[in-house]
């Protein structure tokens, strides 16, 4: 409903561009040569894609572009759970769409923007493959091959997202370099397939629809050297936006630092007392565990 009655909530600024691009590439131009954007070409592409299916009469329906991508991240946590009954595994993506939900409408996710394929793409490369593997969990086939593809195309979204590229590739490196680890170098492979075979068919892409030298220009060049001025950043903004405040504009971020620090604390809480032997904590407690007080009965 979002997606289809959302014009006029935000204003139509680049949407128009990202949608206007597709069109242009569909009629022969060439992106960054002849159809000019700061963007990256990820977002064109999608809406390029799209555009063959849905044709360029509806605008609204390229923002089915951030409603199949935030379901393809939905999916990935519910098939990188280790829950058994599909019930429960069913609880991480309903969370994930349910704590989303009051971002989608203020902070306008619903647009066919970049920005909804940076976050969504993160979400699968952290559930499928870099999560499971700092954690020491077994890492799916299709996950790992999942998770290195979005891995791969985070940088093709926007070149902002090469910090996370790079620091998700390190966490991986550094546990498959472990000498006990459950990252096998089977995962790795299977990983590293997903990263080269989503990088090879969007540079295909890139090759045929896309100036690559224009692409460096207006995408790098002109970002950090010249609009980077109008949108200044510094870690001292992220610290400021972290304060809890109840003025209207800052209410979203508010409620999304209390579930972070509520959902910390309860998963600190079920690791204090978690056992190493597997059990759940009815089991434990009829066993005579108590997370504070000290017993020498409870194993044979």
């Amino acid at each position: 409903m979002q997606a289809y009655y959302g014009f006029g909530y935000h204003s139509f600024g680049d949407e128009s561009g990202h949608d206007i691009g597709g069109w242009a590439i569909e009629k022969g131009d060439v992106l960054y040569r002849d159809y000019i954007d700061a963007h990256g070409p990820l977002v064109f592409f999608t809406t390029w894609l799209l555009g063959k299916v849905v044709g360029y009469k509806y605008a609204f329906l390229f923002r089915l572009n951030a409603v199949f991508i935030t379901l393809l991240a939905a999916f990935g946590l519910y098939y990188a759970s280790n829950a058994s009954p599909w019930r429960k595994r069913l609880l991480s993506p309903a969370l994930f769409l349910g704590l989303l939900g009051p971002v989608w409408i203020i902070q306008a996710l619903s647009m066919n923007g970049y920005w909804i394929f940076g976050g969504d793409l993160t979400v699968l490369a952290g559930s499928l493959l870099v999560v499971p593997a700092l954690l020491d969990m077994p890492v799916k086939k299709w996950g790992a091959v999942g998770g290195g593809a979005a891995l791969a195309l985070l940088p093709f979204v926007a070149y902002s997202f090469l910090p996370v590229t790079f620091l998700f590739s390190l966490c991986l490196l550094g546990v498959l370099c472990r000498r006990v680890s459950k990252l096998s170098r089977t995962d790795a492979v299977y990983g590293l397939a997903g990263a080269f075979g989503a990088f090879a068919i969007f540079l295909v892409w890139m090759l045929v629809y896309a100036d690559l030298k224009g692409f460096v220009v207006y995408h790098f060049i002109n970002n950090q050297f010249y609009y980077a001025h109008y949108i200044p950043f510094s870690f001292g903004a992220v610290l400021k936006s972290l304060r809890p405040s109840v003025l209207p504009e800052n209410l979203v971020q508010t409620l999304a630092v209390l579930t972070l620090v509520i959902g910390y604390s309860l998963l600190v809480g079920v690791h204090a007392v978690s056992s190493p032997f597997g059990e759940d904590y009815v089991q434990r407690k009829r066993s005579g565990f108590h997370p504070f007080m000290a017993s020498n009965d409870l194993i044979d």
